[in-house]
Order: structure tokens, then C-alpha cells, then sequence
């Protein structure tokens, strides 16, 4: 018997459950709470569609665009405008536009021309990264110090909420890891890459969210998995019986996935030793919508968001403007704005109390936004555990997680604190999975015939 034990119904324990279905190998997830989705949720208030958690999905991956045509879901999807191409950061407390090709970096108002120097002789740097390397190490490396404040240090707020002197390169970045040893510069590297999008198709694709709000994506997913997903089940144990049977809260199964957050590890009882798992640190973080009048605003507004450099002393990580990027966020005289506050580096900023909360948020918006009055309407959603970062300890986590799936065969991980954390990453890391495990069942069943 092939039977498949999936604990958690988040993007990529969903995606996995996608790729054995449609191989017809059984299976069962395993959800504690009462909806698919995990982090992704869509909150419909005042008027306004509300991403509670990510706002959006990169369309250039292959296995997002094999899954929206497997689910015929085209038509609901929405993509970013035309005019929210444009990204900023603030300098100097005003928002500038974020370089986007080789040319506009030595263009850009955002860098000195000291820095737009260090960067074109960033070709000749001969030097390699190690494995315990850090993303501030490796950029004062290549570059300098105010090329890791004001193009690194906001990018990495706007992807991770984290710090550079903490995260590991080679895990958190290591799309620049492989540029920097294939191509002996970065520079060199983005280059080379510039010209193979030109001929990628995928290129075409854009970011994009459904008609609905994000979170119709996982719950078209659940509804095609029908009676397979079981709520508010919240797995207390996954004992081995013996080498090919796992069983789950006294269910039996030949294959276990584990994709819920690496946190909840802490209370499961396990045949295994997963106290590992507990090292990783997951940043705080309290994502806040706020509706305004069009007129509150001095300007027109466009873009896709505003990311805040740590040295530029904001109480704020960033903003996106989600109704200047997708159409029916909200009322059409209204500008939905959503904000971020806490991250790795200021986590108890992330729990402050509402009033004081929204005051923060609304002295940095005035201040740089041009903007007149408090919002209409107002909705706070707190993760206590929002993302999992990819420091230098993360090696050794990731080390022993594969020493586990190499000696179990039958076990394996997914979720954000392993394969990537964004949603193409969990998508393709579910699909991965998935893959695997239909390989396995396959070549057992040839081995016993």
C-alpha cells in the first residue's frame, strides 16, 4: 500500500498533494487550522480586498504557470499595472526610484559616485564566498558600505525582514553565489542574465494576484483535492512502525512530508530527532492596511511600493501600494496602503500596542508620502513567527535535514525554512516533492513485480 501522510495545507504540502493526485497515488493532509493556505489569507474589510500576509506571486516560474492551466485559472488572474513597475527606496527621506538594469545603477540618484565607481570595478574582484559567509561580508566584499545600506539592506527588509549581518549568502542569496563563481562578478553576471531574458518567454509574465485576493489560489487548490484535506488536526506524533511504514497519530502511512513551520516542531513526538529544527529563528512582523481619500495625497501616486533603508532611522520596514498595483483593491477614490513594521532587527516593534502602532505609522507616511490626515480605516494582522531566516546556523539545519531524507527515503521536508520563501519557491518545492515520492512509488512497484 502507497498511502501519503502530508502534515500542513500551505502552499507547498498543497502543491505536493497536486502532484500525487494527478499521478493517482493517495494521500491525506494533515491542516490545524480550519482553512488551506497557511500564511496566505485574503480579509475583505471595508470595501478593500486585504493581503494579510504575501500580496503577491511572481509569474516567471514554470511550475506556476503549469498549476493556474492545470486549474484553469487565467481568467481570475490579475496582474500588476503598467505604472506600479517603477520600485523605491527612501534617501535622504525622499522616495527614489530603485535602478532596475546595469545602466540606471550608474544613473540612479539613490548612490555616490564613489559607490557607482566601486561598482564598475566590481569586475576585477577575484575573491570567492565560503560557506558560513554572511550577506554583509559578502557585499562589503564586492562592494561598500553604502551600496549594503541603501540597495541591500532594503531589499533584504522587503524579502526577509531580516538582518545582512546574520543571514547566510549562500542560502539566502544563492541565485548571487552561483553568479559570483560562474562569472567571476555580479555585475558581469546580471549582464549575461539581461541577455537570456530577452529570449525567455516567461520574461512576458508578470507579477500578478486573482480577482479575489491571493488566497483564491490555495483554496481552488483544496477544493480539487476534495475530502483529502482534514481541519483543525493539529499531528501530535509520527512514530516509525518499521522501515517502509510511518504512522501518523496512529495512521498509517509509506510516505510522510512535513511542510508545516519549522516551529512547530517543538511539541511532536517523533521516532526522529527534530530538536534541530528548532534553531532557526523566525523575525516578527505586523502587517497594517490603511484606506485614505485620493486627495489626502499632494501627488498622483504610482509604483509598486517604498522600501525603507535601516539607516534612513524609520519606525517602518516598507510600504506596497496595493490599489496603484492591482485593480479592485479597493474603492476607485480611495489609495490602499500596506505597511510593514518589526523584522529581525526591531522585533518589538512588531508587538507595540494599537495606538501607538498606527501614531508610528502615520508619522513616517506624512512625513514622506506627501500625505494629509489619518486613514478612513485601518486593519492589523500580527505574525509573532513571520519568517523563517536563512542565517549562517541555517547550513547545519539544512545539513541534517538531508541526512534524515538520505537515510529515511520515505520522509521528506518542504516549507519556507528549507526551499526558498517565497510562493513560487514553496510552489516549486511542493511540485519537487511531489515528484519524488511518485519516483519512489514507481520503482517499488517494478521492484516487486
Amino acid at each position: 500500500m502507497f498511502r501519503v501522510g502530508i502534515i500542513g495545507a500551505g502552499i507547498c504540502g498543497l502543491n505536493t498533494a497536486m502532484t500525487l493526485h494527478r499521478n493517482q497515488i493517495e494521500f491525506k493532509i494533515f491542516e490545524s487550522s480550519n482553512e488551506p493556505g497557511g500564511c496566505i489569507k485574503s480579509l475583505y474589510e471595508f470595501d478593500s480586498i486585504i493581503e494579510a500576509g504575501p500580496n503577491s506571486i511572481n509569474g516567471k516560474n514554470k511550475d506556476i504557470c503549469d498549476l493556474i492551466d492545470y486549474l484553469s485559472m487565467e481568467k481570475k488572474c490579475y496582474y500588476a499595472n503598467k505604472n506600479s513597475k517603477n520600485r523605491y527606496i527612501l534617501k535622504n527621506n525622499k522616495p527614489t526610484a530603485v535602478p532596475i538594469s546595469p545602466n540606471q545603477i550608474i544613473t540612479n540618484k539613490i548612490l555616490s559616485l564613489s559607490t557607482k565607481l566601486k561598482i564598475l570595478t566590481e569586475i576585477f574582484i577575484k575573491s570567492k564566498t565560503n560557506v558560513n559567509e554572511s550577506v554583509e561580508e559578502f557585499i562589503l566584499r564586492r562592494f561598500n558600505q553604502e551600496f549594503l545600506e541603501y540597495i541591500i539592506n532594503p531589499f533584504i527588509n522587503g524579502i526577509y525582514a531580516g538582518d545582512p549581518a546574520k543571514l547566510s549568502i549562500s542560502k539566502a542569496f544563492p541565485k548571487l553565489v552561483e553568479i559570483e563563481e560562474k562569472h567571476g562578478s555580479i555585475i558581469k553576471g546580471f549582464i549575461n542574465l539581461k541577455k537570456k531574458q530577452s529570449n525567455n518567454k516567461l520574461n512576458d509574465k508578470r507579477i500578478f494576484t486573482f480577482d479575489e485576493g491571493l488566497q483564491t489560489l490555495p483554496l481552488k487548490m483544496a477544493d480539487h483535492l476534495n475530502d483529502k484535506i482534514k481541519y483543525n488536526h493539529k499531528v501530535n506524533k509520527v512514530i516509525q512502525l518499521d522501515q517502509n511504514k510511518w504512522s501518523i497519530d496512529d495512521e498509517c502511512f509509506s510516505h510522510v512530508v512535513f511542510t508545516q513551520p519549522a516551529h512547530t516542531f517543538e511539541t511532536l513526538r517523533s521516532s526522529l530527532d527534530l530538536s534541530f529544527l528548532n534553531d532557526i529563528y523566525y523575525s516578527p512582523v505586523t502587517s497594517v492596511s490603511l484606506l485614505y481619500d485620493k486627495k489626502q495625497f499632494k501627488k498622483d501616486m504610482d509604483g509598486f511600493g517604498l522600501l525603507i533603508p535601516e539607516c534612513e532611522n524609520k519606525f517602518i520596514l516598507g510600504v506596497l501600494f496595493p490599489s496603484i498595483i492591482f485593480p479592485n483593491r479597493c474603492p476607485n477614490d480611495k489609495i490602499l496602503l500596506t505597511v510593514f513594521v518589526g523584522g529581525a532587527i526591531h522585533p518589538e516593534r512588531a508587538l507595540l500596542n494599537q495606538d501607538d502602532l498606527i501614531k508610528n505609522i502615520e508619522s513616517d507616511l506624512s512625513d514622506f508620502l506627501n500625505l494629509d490626515g489619518d486613514s478612513k480605516h485601518f486593519k492589523i494582522v500580527r505574525w509573532e513567527k513571520a519568517i523563517p531566516q536563512y542565517e549562517v546556523n541555517i547550513n547545519d539545519v539544512h545539513k541534517q535535514i538531508e541526512r534524515i531524507e538520505n537515510e529515511q527515503k520515505n520522509i521528506f521536508f518542504g516549507g519556507n525554512y528549507i526551499g526558498g520563501i517565497s510562493l513560487a519557491n514553496a510552489i516549486s518545492t511542493g511540485k519537487n516533492i511531489g515528484e519524488k515520492i511518485v519516483k519512489d512509488v514507481k520503482n517499488r512497484k517494478v521492484f516487486k513485480s
